[in-house]
């Protein structure tokens, strides 16, 4: 998470970044209820394919 927040993104690691992100959620799916899941844990899935999109 905290390699997504960085000004600098080295763009060979997005793909990278992305599988820690999904398997981060994944952890937090085991350990969490249900009713800790919103609509905000779910964007995470898509910030590293929209830092990808804007070409950082």
């Amino acid at each position: 998470m905290n390699a997504i927040s960085q000004k600098v993104i080295d763009p060979d690691r997005l793909e990278a970044l992305q599988n820690e992100v999904v398997q981060c959620l994944v952890s937090f799916e085991l350990i969490f209820p249900p009713s800790f899941f919103n609509i905000m844990t779910h964007l995470l899935c898509h910030l590293v394919k929209e830092i990808s999109i804007l070409g950082i």
